[in-house]
Parts: structure tokens; C-alpha cells; sequence
């Protein structure tokens, strides 16, 4: 079964060099940046910003098996949770900003790039209520007093 479902995958047309752009609206970043190769019948899930006005659509564009595409999808007339939206955005920008931590590590050591992306981290994480390894940490003390410690500093036990 799973060969069979392996050979179906592999026989549908490739899709590759996806890209996405706003329409009469300039997006200032997407995510995730290098956007992952499409497998058939799983979703590829795409974030951006933009700046002013919200653009009237989105246009999508990719080649299948060398054949250039495009696919123009509009701007809903319901308005989409912004929260929502905002969070998947976040949590994308997230996942990016830790890959590029990792990868800066790796590959060429710089305490100066790292604290950059540690801030945009932990500036990202506060914007959007989300947590990371470098937001503050609140514990309470369990011995029923009312002293609250808060730290910025995230400490692998």
C-alpha cells in the first residue's frame, strides 16, 4: 500500500518554483522563505505580510513539469480572523527564525547575528502572545508566598 501511494506521488505532475505576490500591495515578508516542495495531497501552508492596503489578491506562481502558471486567487469580501491569521504568521515566522539560528550556528558562528535573531525572536513571541526559548518565564513560588520571579533568560536544565 504504502509503495503504491509512493508511486502514485511521484507519477503527478511537479510542481516547482512556487512563489507568491501580492496584487497592488507590496508583501513584506512570507513564510516559510525557501517554500518546501509540494507532495501530493498534503497542503503547503504559506504566511505573508504586506504593507498598506490588503491586497486584492494573491497571486500564486509555479512551474509544472517546465510550464510556467499563474493562479490569481482574490481577496474574500469576509474578512478573515486577523488574530488567527496574525498567530499562523507568527508561529511561522518562529519556526524561520529558529532554522536560521540553528543554521547561523552552524555554519558560521557570530554572537552579533545571534543576538539579532534571539531579539527578533523574542520580539516576534511578545508581539503575537506566543512563547519561544527566549520569552520571559514566570514561576511562582510553590511555597504559598506571593514571590513571582521573572527572567528573559532561558535555561536548558
Amino acid at each position: 500500500e504504502g509503495i503504491k501511494r509512493w508511486i502514485d506521488q511521484t507519477n503527478q505532475p511537479r510542481l516547482a518554483d512556487l512563489a507568491i505576490t501580492g496584487e497592488g500591495s507590496s508583501l513584506l515578508d512570507s513564510y516559510p522563505q525557501a517554500i518546501p516542495p509540494p507532495v501530493m495531497d498534503r497542503p503547503i501552508i504559506l504566511s505573508g505580510r504586506f504593507r498598506g492596503e490588503p491586497p486584492a489578491a494573491i497571486i500564486c506562481s509555479a512551474a509544472i513539469d517546465g510550464r510556467s502558471v499563474h493562479w490569481r486567487i482574490p481577496r474574500s469580501a469576509q474578512p478573515p480572523d486577523a488574530q488567527a491569521i496574525a498567530s499562523i504568521w507568527a508561529k511561522m515566522r518562529l519556526t524561520n527564525l529558529a532554522d536560521d539560528l540553528l543554521r547561523s550556528e552552524i555554519q558560521s558562528p557570530s554572537a552579533t547575528r545571534r543576538q539579532q535573531l534571539i531579539d527578533q525572536m523574542e520580539r516576534t513571541a511578545l508581539d503575537h502572545a506566543m512563547i519561544c526559548p527566549f520569552t520571559a518565564l514566570l514561576a511562582i513560588d510553590a511555597g504559598g508566598t506571593s514571590n513571582i520571579v521573572l527572567t528573559n533568560q532561558w535555561r536548558n536544565p
